[in-house]
């Protein structure tokens, strides 16, 4: 009866009516064991190769530098600017580059508040603090600021000092910061030394 039940969707079954009992149990435990371990064999294969690759997965991922790690940035900034007690707005571009530990970003800033506007070339140098999920640091830096307001325009030199805070888990693929710095545009002849506060948010974005 066994036999017979099989015969029908085997193949390899049907001869086993013309051979004895012995030799069917024989035969079927042959024919089972053979498929049985090809099955395990196939399916432990399959798993396997799917947790070796799931493995490389997460040492890809541990691998990976973050992104505040990288050498070279570029980024923009607005924000507002405070200019002898006027108020106004404050936009920016840089790039950023890692000097030993110490940033060097060369920059553009434009600020405008009431008649007064500058546009200002600087180099500021930036020193992080820490390697956390929000980031501190100084700058300090020189820039050339072409000054201009209703009564007078001209071209000095600034002082900038400040700092800020990265938001470095934001993102993959951005950094998100907040900014404040003082300048100072020196001039011995009126106005005597502009002083502004200018305080913004930017992003930045690394050079892969």
């Amino acid at each position: 009866m066994f036999t017979n039940s099989f015969a029908e969707f085997i193949p390899e079954i049907k001869s086993l009516k013309q051979i004895s009992s012995v030799e069917k149990k024989s035969y079927l435990k042959s024919y089972l064991n053979s498929n049985l371990n090809s099955y395990l064999n196939s399916n432990l294969n399959s798993y396997l190769n799917s947790n070796l690759n799931s493995d490389n997965k997460i040492d890809d991922k541990k691998d990976k530098k973050p992104i505040y790690k990288s050498k070279a940035f570029a980024g923009f900034n607005i924000g507002t600017a405070i200019i002898e007690s006027e108020v106004g707005f404050a936009v920016g571009a840089f790039a950023e580059f890692d000097a030993d530990g110490i940033y060097f970003l060369p920059q553009t800033n434009y600020w405008k508040a009431g008649d007064q506007n500058n546009f200002e070339i600087a180099g500021v140098a930036r020193k992080y603090i820490g390697n956390k999920d929000v980031i501190p640091y100084l700058d300090g830096g020189v820039g050339i600021s072409f000054y201009s307001s209703d009564s007078t325009d001209f071209t000095k030199l600034s002082i900038l000092i400040g700092g800020g805070v990265e938001l470095t888990k934001i993102s993959d693929t951005f950094l998100l910061l907040a900014d404040a710095k003082y300048k100072l545009i020196v001039s011995s002849t009126e106005p005597i030394n502009i002083s502004s506060v200018i305080l913004t948010l930017g992003l930045k974005f690394p050079f892969r």
